[in-house]
């Protein structure tokens, strides 16, 4: 059963732009994906890093399907590799797929590139043995209904603050 996690934009003025959101799915007992989507940073990263924990022990292969992921700094960086030691504690093999190209680059450029198993769609389809979902496929949302947060003002300007 799909399950994801939201995290408000505080940027945002209404306090329900969404920065990260992060869905898993189970398409066989034995094989978990997770699908992050949006900014992989140090804010929504550790969603990222947690999903991963909770599943490792869950299953023999999951696949992190990073194609919807839009921007990726340190905080996404430390997510990966804290997935991937966290996968090896349990002995579950952690596929990195659909990695954006610039994103690769600078794993290599900080030279954490071969502490993870990083790999393209088919042959990241054929280590899990399931399909993966199309980056344009909507993927489920079962997160209950955001509430409002409450709003205050930045002092240097008009715009509100989300949950300030």
């Amino acid at each position: 059963m799909p399950e994801s996690s939201r995290l408000p934009d505080p940027g945002r003025p209404s306090g329900r732009g969404v920065r990260l959101r992060v869905t898993h799915l189970h398409p066989r007992p034995d094989v978990a994906v997770v699908a992050p989507v949006g900014e992989m940073d140090s804010v929504g990263a550790p969603a990222v890093a947690d999903r991963v924990r909770e599943l490792v022990g869950c299953c023999e292969c999951l696949v992190l399907d990073m194609r919807r992921v839009t921007f990726l700094d340190a905080g996404g960086i430390h997510a990966l590799l804290d997935g991937a030691r966290a996968a090896r504690a349990v002995t579950t093999r952690l596929l990195v797929v659909g990695l954006d190209p610039a994103f690769h680059r600078v794993l290599r450029i900080c030279g954490v590139e071969s502490e993870l198993t990083l790999t393209g769609v088919a042959d990241g389809e054929r280590a899990a043995g399931v399909p993966l979902p199309a980056p344009d496929d909507d993927l489920p949302d079962t997160d209950p209904p955001e509430t409002d947060l409450p709003e205050t003002k930045r002092p240097d300007t008009d715009r509100p603050v989300a949950g300030a």
